[in-house]
């Protein structure tokens, strides 16, 4: 075994995310380290091969556009069945409040403050507190959920449970199936139930709302980690132009714009 085979391997070794690929090479790294103390290579720095860490990567998320929002609506005030109406209440959360799909079906019936309307809860991403104000339109649709779909015989103090006996708290996953049922004509690849939340971001940047403000809707400790959402405003990005010398790129009727 060379550095050469190990550095051919690493790089035809792909992964979904530079997380991943960065906890595989942390592995592969420990390994070479054992075969070289063992004595089965000769080489003992051959873990060097292995970067230490893969740049990170942004990945583009596709918002819900405008015909996207008015299916919604259309799904909302359509719904009958127990399911539709469980669907309606699981959208709302995460288009109006932007709350995450796994602190969805981790929320109980005590953290809704009905007096106050507002929903408390610990976010499971983070671990840290969440206290978001509640729309009436997700009042009203939890509340509707809770009076005529949710199971009555149910143990569980989680909201979203098994409409099957035994009615226990969800997985994540029924979110993911939520937003297929709700808009099932989006064939976005990569795009999960996640996409509400970047939609319900992205939308108030774009209606100049503060980004401390939006931060503070979505239980995110700093307005910092809302810098991926402003590549999506297009508007506002289209209205900071570079000059192409400044990039570097020589025009020949002087210096155009980028």
């Amino acid at each position: 075994m060379t550095g050469a085979i190990v550095t051919e391997f690493n790089r035809h070794d792909c992964h979904l995310s530079s997380e991943g690929k960065n906890a595989c090479n942390h592995r592969i790294r420990r390994f070479l380290k054992y075969l070289a103390r063992e004595g089965y290579v000769s080489n003992a720095s051959l873990y060097l091969a292995i970067s230490t860490a893969g740049a990170t990567a942004e990945s583009i998320i596709i918002t819900l556009n405008d015909y996207e929002i008015k299916a919604i609506r259309g799904y909302i005030q359509a719904a009958e069945t127990p399911m539709e109406i469980r669907d309606c209440a699981v959208i709302l959360l995460g288009t109006e409040m932007g709350i995450r799909g796994c602190d969805i079906v981790s929320l109980k019936l005590a953290d809704i403050d009905w007096k106050n309307q507002s929903i408390r809860f610990n976010q499971d991403k983070t671990d840290t507190d969440a206290w978001i104000p509640m729309p009436t339109a997700v009042g009203n649709a939890v509340f509707r959920y809770l009076r005529d779909a949710r199971p009555r015989v149910s143990n569980s103090d989680c909201i979203f449970v098994n409409f099957d006996a035994p009615h226990r708290k969800l997985t994540r996953h029924m979110c993911w199936l939520t937003l297929r049922r709700v808009l099932p004509e989006r064939k976005v690849y990569g795009s999960g139930f996640h996409v509400t939340r970047k939609t319900f971001s992205t939308h108030r940047l774009r209606n100049n709302v503060r980004p401390g403000m939006i931060a503070d809707a979505i239980g995110l400790r700093s307005a910092d980690s809302l810098t991926p959402y402003f590549s999506l405003d297009m508007e506002r990005m289209s209205m900071c132009p570079l000059l192409l010398s400044e990039l570097g790129i020589p025009m020949n009727g002087g210096g155009g714009q980028a």
